[in-house]
């Protein structure tokens, strides 16, 4: 057995897993915004139509998504469209209103306006 092995280690010491007051304090200090200069504002990148409206249309259609009542009026929507269908074209009588709400259900899912699941 090597002598090393018995030898004991340094004794370090263990950090307080208790705050003190002082850490307590300096925590969560919301720091003052920056005021705005014109060197600030020229590092801002302009944003065009072609930038900004697909971010704005991916915000809305995540909250609309998560929303359950905007998917029910949806579907509510889709089915009196079904029956409307159904008694006033050759096309809706051809189909019923069952098919028709279930292929325009179908359709507006596939573009994005209705989303794939829901607790609804």
């Amino acid at each position: 057995i090597p002598s090393h092995a018995f030898t004991p280690s340094p004794i370090t010491p263990k950090k307080c897993l208790i705050p003190t007051t002082s850490a307590i304090h300096r925590r969560h200090v919301p720091s003052p915004p920056k005021p705005l200069t014109p060197t600030s504002l020229q590092a801002i990148p302009p944003l065009t139509a072609f930038t900004a409206l697909p971010q704005l249309l991916r915000t809305v259609q995540t909250t609309l998504h998560a929303d359950s009542s905007y998917t029910l009026s949806l579907l509510l929507i889709l089915s009196t469209l079904g029956i409307t269908l159904e008694q006033r074209t050759t096309f809706g009588k051809a189909l019923s209103a069952p098919l028709t709400t279930m292929a325009l259900t179908l359709v507006i899912a596939n573009i994005g306006i209705l989303p794939f699941t829901s607790p609804v």
